[in-house]
């Protein structure tokens, strides 16, 4: 505990206050009873902060078809574009991943309800599988949303989206 040059208080330590010191790597799991840059004196117990999992999703490898009259749940449409992909899930800071659910919003239609899925993605590791999207517009926005946990029990979230314009695609839009 530090006191200001002009004052008459007496100055004490962490440990005389009854506290424990912190370091930046650590949380309090009491009060703060004092805090510089680089120490906090504790209340409580200092706790070890743990890493959060870095989840990345991209697309890759992706082809275009152009299907005529096509039959989706009942209705015949004359022309439909199909973009065929790669997704690819990248954890990148040390913490396995498990994702629970998932939803695709398309930019003409809206969203999808969230489905259940699960996927797990190792640490500093990939998880990949082939998809599509499809449309009947010949421009849209496609926004793939998961969610789920980390290892340390973080809650985590990722999405990625497809701009296309007939045969032209980019993500990130």
């Amino acid at each position: 505990m530090t006191c200001p040059e002009d004052c008459e208080e007496p100055i004490i330590t962490c440990a005389e206050a009854g506290g424990t010191i912190c370091t930046e790597t650590q949380y309090c799991s009491g009060i703060i009873l004092d805090a510089s840059d680089t120490i906090r004196c504790c209340s409580g117990t200092c706790e070890e902060i743990l890493p959060q999992a870095n989840l990345i999703l991209l697309f890759s490898n992706t082809d275009y078809e152009l299907k005529f009259n096509v039959n989706i749940d009942g209705t015949v449409y004359p022309e439909v574009h199909y973009y065929y992909h790669t997704r690819t899930f990248t954890e990148n800071n040390g913490v396995g991943v498990t994702l629970t659910s998932g939803q695709l919003c398309v930019q003409s239609v809206g969203c999808n309800p969230q489905v259940s899925v699960n996927y797990r993605i190792e640490p500093n590791n990939k998880f990949i599988f082939d998809n599509q999207f499809y449309t009947t517009f010949d421009s849209d926005i496609f926004t793939l949303k998961y969610w789920g946990t980390d290892d340390n029990g973080y809650d985590v979230y990722v999405e990625q989206n497809m701009c296309v314009q007939k045969s032209q695609f980019t993500e990130n839009c």
